[in-house]
């Protein structure tokens, strides 16, 4: 026999409510065998009145809240099980809502400890076809976005080996208040729908001889695991120019011939520095990417020289280099589209706001200043995946 907490108000409302399924306590209005069977409702959850057709009305009872021909069913069951003490259970399809319901009614020992049982239990689950075949289906495709989050992750590389001032963080595309999913580099967890949201956008970290460092961010058109695909060729590629020490705008040029050929890759976009981590000097070159942001003593500026456009857009496009000198303790952003990008608001204005928080955050550290540019730039709607790499210059 079930015995739930006492029905004077130790049942949780918070708990009861967190139930997938419906669930009722009836108790009979009378303990006299002889008497009238009716039935009053005394504790229940919102989910009953989908799952098992019953309303709000505490204290009320079956005919009260029901036609007559509802309350008859619920009150012959409610009946049998107080006489018998044995779980009944039975299933009954809702039109209203094309459901099919299971029902189990169980005794309830009264919670004083006197003899009989004067309160009935009521469980009511869905246990329609298409919500059974719906949650297969919502589980496969988890499964196969947990698969695919950590395959875009190995294709990033690992985020805990990079040098001590620079900082990356990829944020899928996955809206605010889904489940989180533990992958490489994010061992705090990050959200991860219910469909495939992993999308094109990469970033990178090459260390160079001389004392220099090559930071790159791209984004792939396209978020699915294509443009995902795409985005692993294209870093490689970029990453093997990088290495044979090409400056930024001999890369892009030479990633232009890449993405030609390459299906998919065109208009990718990508913005590449190369950092003297000594001298604070940095050659840059973008194709067609957003600015780069320098912070320093309370503000901040775009690095915006050195524009062209995507890659393969435009045949034989000249990349033409760009540099700066960025001083002591300034701070670098490299960010994709999904971090400042809203459709409520100008684009300049999330730049704008990114930047606040970069010149705000001299002394915060570049790994706690990575989580509070997420933070502070939260997922737009719908969401778009993001890139980000933060560079430190040393004081």
């Amino acid at each position: 026999m079930t015995t739930p907490p006492a029905p004077d108000g130790a049942l949780d409302r918070a708990a009861l409510e967190q139930l997938p399924y419906g669930f009722g306590l009836a108790e009979r209005t009378s303990s006299d065998p002889d008497a009238p069977a009716e039935f009053r409702l005394v504790r229940f959850n919102t989910a009953s009145a989908v799952h098992a057709g019953l309303g709000a009305g505490q204290g009320r009872t079956h005919r009260e809240l029901m036609s007559e021909v509802e309350a008859r069913e619920w009150t012959l069951l409610c009946e049998q099980v107080w006489r018998t003490g044995e779980t009944t259970r039975r299933t009954r399809h809702l039109p209203a809502g094309d459901l099919d319901i299971e029902i189990t009614a169980y005794p309830v020992a009264h919670p004083s400890g006197a003899d009989g049982t004067r309160y009935v239990g009521v469980l009511a689950a869905d246990v329609s076809p298409r919500t059974t075949e719906q949650a297969i289906r919502e589980r496969e495709q988890r499964r196969l976005a947990e698969v695919a989050i950590t395959l875009q992750h190995a294709i990033l590389g690992p985020t805990d080996g990079l040098p001590a001032q620079v900082a990356a963080r990829y944020r899928p595309a996955v809206p605010q208040g889904e489940p989180a999913f533990t992958g490489p580099g994010h061992p705090g967890g990050i959200g991860l729908g219910p469909v495939l949201q992993v999308g094109g956008d990469f970033h990178d970290v090459v260390a160079l001889p001389g004392d220099r460092c090559a930071l790159l961010v791209g984004d792939v058109v396209g978020k699915d695991l294509a443009a995902a695909a795409i985005m692993g060729q294209l870093r490689s590629a970029a990453r093997v120019l990088l290495l044979q020490d090409k400056g930024p705008a001999a890369v892009l040029t030479a990633l232009d011939t890449f993405a030609e050929r390459l299906p998919g890759a065109l208009c990718t976009t990508v913005l590449c520095l190369v950092v003297h981590t000594g001298t604070g000097h940095v050659d840059y070159a973008s194709a067609g990417h957003l600015p780069a942001l320098c912070a320093h003593d309370g503000g901040y500026r775009e690095l915006a020289d050195g524009l062209g456009p995507p890659l393969a857009a435009v045949p034989g496009a000249v990349r033409t280099p760009a540099s700066a000198l960025i001083p002591p303790g300034a701070t670098l952003l490299l960010y994709t589209d999904g971090l400042v990008e809203r459709r409520d608001r100008d684009l300049d204005e999330g730049i704008t706001r990114a930047g606040e928080v970069l010149a705000a955050s001299a002394g915060v550290d570049v790994e706690e200043l990575a989580d509070l540019l997420l933070r502070e730039l939260p997922p737009a709607v719908p969401p778009d995946d993001t890139a980000l790499l933060v560079y430190r210059h040393r004081p």
